[in-house]
């Protein structure tokens, strides 16, 4: 569900391109001109981020019961389409912004990672952290998704 939730957002925000301002925000402080890249950067950056918590995932799944695994992932997947949901009708709003956005989205991530400490707290109160290990698969797609989320802020570094 939470994939679907992401995809659409990118689907949403690619629809709505045309309608969006010739400005967008790169940062919460710095605007650049419109872009396809700057449009979708931010939904882009949201589906990494599920990507990195799927194969997080495995490996948990082998140390801790499947359910303490699936739970802590599950809550993280929602927040982070939750997280993808504000910030696309934020950016489809443009130019109107409103600070509650940004008290909207500190608090779903807060209370996303919060319940996935105290779900998977056993994880962390018996030392079990200490025994997550990647294999080789799960490391490429890591690498993988390390250089698309490092790819997503070249136009952050380049401005």
């Amino acid at each position: 569900m939470a994939w679907c939730v992401t995809v659409a957002t990118i689907f949403f925000v690619a629809l709505g391109y045309h309608n969006l301002p010739d400005e967008l925000p790169l940062s919460r402080w710095h605007t650049v001109p419109k872009s396809w890249l700057v449009a979708l950067r931010v939904p882009l950056i949201n589906a990494v981020m599920l990507g990195f918590i799927e194969v997080l995932r495995r490996p948990l799944i082998r140390i801790t019961t499947g359910h303490t695994a699936n739970l802590v992932s599950s809550i993280l997947l929602v927040t982070g389409a939750l997280k993808a949901v504000v910030e696309t009708v934020e950016l489809l709003r443009l130019p109107l912004r409103s600070d509650a956005t940004v008290w909207v989205l500190i608090l779903v991530v807060l209370l996303g990672i919060i319940s996935a400490l105290w779900c998977g707290r056993d994880f962390f109160g018996n030392g079990q952290w200490r025994l997550l290990v990647t294999n080789r698969r799960e490391n490429i797609a890591l690498a993988l998704l390390l250089v698309g989320l490092m790819l997503l802020q070249l136009p952050l570094i380049a401005s």
